[in-house]
Formats: C-alpha cells, sequence, structure tokens
C-alpha cells in the first residue's frame, strides 16, 4: 500500500470515530431533540459511510456510493432546513430584511457561475458516469454555499445559550461547504496546471481532514454542555 492509499484508510477510520463520536454525544447529552435532523444526517452519514467500507472489502463500491451519497443530500437538506429555521426565528426581523437583499444580490450574482461551473467539460479523465456524478456534487457544493451564506448573514454568529449548539453546527457545515467548493474549483483547474492523477485524491484527502476536524470540534461543543450548560440541557 502507498502512502495515499495510507493516508486514505487512516482518515476513514479518522471519520468514522468522529462521526461515531457525535452520535453518541447527541444521546449521553440529551440534544437528539434540539436538532433532530442535524442527529439524523450524522447518523446517516455513520452508517452509509460503515456500508460503503463493508461493500468496499466484497465488491465494486461505486454503485453503493451514488445512491448513499444522494439519499445523503436529502438528510443534509433537512439539517440545514433546520438550522435556517432556528437561528432566522431568532434573529432580528429588521436587520435581518436587509441583510436577506443584499444576500440575495450576492447569490443571484453567482449564478451564472454556477451555470458556466456545472456546464464545463470537467473532468475528461473520468468516464460519462463519473462526470456526471461529479458535476451533480459540484452543483450541490454550490448550493450549499449559497444556502449557508443566506443563513449567516441574516441570523449572523450568535453565541446565546438558546441557540448555541445550532450556530456551531451551522459554522462546521459553512466551513466544509466552502471547502468542497474549493475541491471542486482545484480539479476543475488541474488539468490547465497539468497536474499528476493523484490531484483529485489527494483534494479529496484534503476536504475529508477538514471535515473530520469540524466533527472533532463538534464533539468537543457537545462535551462541554454537561459541563457548562446543566441548567439548559433538556432530556427528550
Amino acid at each position: 500500500m502507498n502512502v495515499l492509499g495510507l493516508a486514505i484508510n487512516t482518515i476513514s477510520a479518522l471519520g468514522l470515530f468522529a462521526e461515531a463520536s457525535c452520535v453518541w454525544l447527541f444521546i449521553s447529552k440529551r440534544q437528539v431533540c434540539t436538532l433532530p435532523f442535524v442527529f439524523m444526517f450524522l447518523t446517516y452519514s455513520l452508517c452509509s459511510d460503515l456500508t460503503l467500507v463493508a461493500i468496499g472489502r466484497e465488491m465494486d463500491v461505486w454503485p453503493a456510493l451514488v445512491i448513499t451519497t444522494y439519499i445523503g443530500y436529502l438528510f443534509e437538506a433537512a439539517a440545514v432546513w433546520e438550522l435556517a429555521f432556528i437561528l432566522l426565528n431568532r434573529s432580528h426581523s429588521a436587520a435581518a430584511t436587509h441583510k436577506m437583499r443584499l444576500t440575495v444580490l450576492a447569490c443571484a450574482l453567482c449564478l451564472p457561475l454556477t451555470y458556466v461551473m456545472t456546464s464545463m467539460h470537467s473532468y475528461g479523465a473520468f468516464g460519462s458516469t463519473e462526470r456526471l456524478f461529479l458535476r451533480i456534487d459540484l452543483t450541490a457544493s454550490i448550493c450549499r454555499v449559497l444556502t449557508l451564506s443566506v443563513v449567516i448573514a441574516m441570523a449572523g454568529i450568535q453565541a446565546s445559550e438558546k441557540n448555541r449548539l445550532a450556530t456551531q453546527v451551522t459554522i462546521a457545515f459553512a466551513v466544509y461547504a466552502v471547502c468542497a467548493l474549493l475541491k471542486h474549483a482545484f480539479c476543475e483547474l488541474s488539468p490547465m496546471w497539468n497536474l499528476p492523477a493523484t490531484a483529485f485524491s489527494i483534494a479529496d484527502c484534503t476536504c475529508s481532514v477538514v471535515w473530520v476536524t469540524l466533527l472533532a470540534n463538534l464533539g468537543w461543543h457537545l462535551r462541554q454542555l454537561q459541563t457548562h450548560h446543566d441548567v439548559s440541557v433538556q432530556p427528550c
């Protein structure tokens, strides 16, 4: 096994551990009812990753990867909708309206860029099925960034007791969304830069490291809830 393969396996194991830890902490700290859709998304991510690892030892993992990713978009959309509802519901309406106008304008200006990026003859080294999947994933990455930008711009980064956990999760999702979009941009430009064939795998690994780090930070925050916020933690 080469260095890249070892790194991929190590990051995959760390990712499973981080996801499992967050799921367990949501349960043990009685935060499932605080963010039920976020909990469902993390649980689905853990189960789908475990399934891919199990399948990868016996057969081709590609069909399962496509299916689990598409289903994951639905769970992620529900989680983002939940975060948006919680944060925007507690934001000041007047300030939110002004920010909404500016954010919508910025997103509208990004639409031509979205069309150009998803319509390019991208990932020429891959087959047609893989290119379609990656373009859909690119579209999802752009939508993810735009949606979370609207939420953060309107609600702001608040640290009140009632939405502290939702804010932490939103920040984690937003950072990962930017990282995923940068990964796609890097892969779009790699043919122009004559990068080696392993560039895509390296970019994917880097993005996975960011996700593991964000999950570790979220897990640390969940652990702190019992120490500092026993009064605010309510059982389901």
